[in-house]
């Protein structure tokens, strides 16, 4: 699992808010002097479909790397009934999520960073693949006592991003790092 690790090396409470794009994953993390959260930040495609009068959920997928999501209905061995899933495939193209539909149904994939759903790909039956660029950085601010520090951004799933005293100034600054 993929996450960003948020820290407070100040003597107030930060607030700290984070970013994809127009998506806010954390907002407002509150931390206490010296404490730490992680905030995930791993990707997932859940793909939803409706069919004989019913909304059917696959479970949801992680794909933090280039991949091809395909929606199927499968038939149980010997049995009647029928199942939905969804698969992995690799990507015809660097940086993109591909997703397909083998049903005679609309599918809608729902993507999400973390627990956050950041977007859906409606793909109808009989039509070529959706894609998403899985392009966007993360951008991270913080608040300490009324005093703004940032943004920074990274593209760094894992980064870990620090809120610290700038001693440059007399007035009380803070910046933050990301390493």
């Amino acid at each position: 699992m993929s996450a960003l690790t948020l820290k407070n090396d100040t003597a107030a409470i930060a607030r700290f808010t984070v970013r994809v794009g127009d998506q806010v994953l954390a907002s407002p993390t509150r931390l206490a002097p010296g404490s730490g959260v992680a905030v995930p930040t791993n990707r997932a495609a859940q793909a939803v479909v409706a069919w004989d009068g019913n909304v059917y959920a696959a479970e949801p997928i992680q794909g933090d790397a280039a991949c091809t999501f395909v929606a199927r209905i499968l038939a149980k061995d010997g049995q009647q009934t029928s199942v939905f899933h969804l698969f992995v495939e690799p990507s015809p193209a660097a940086n993109q999520w591909t997703f397909k539909n083998a049903t005679a149904d609309a599918v809608k994939f729902v993507v999400s960073i973390g627990e956050v759903p950041v977007r859906q790909v409606v793909v109808p039956a009989s039509s070529p693949p959706g894609t998403l660029a899985l392009e966007g950085s993360f951008v991270i601010e913080a608040d300490v006592d009324g005093v703004a520090a940032g943004p920074v951004t990274t593209d760094n799933a894992n980064a870990t991003v620090t809120v610290e005293l700038d001693g440059t100034s007399p007035e009380p600054r803070y910046r933050l790092v990301v390493s």
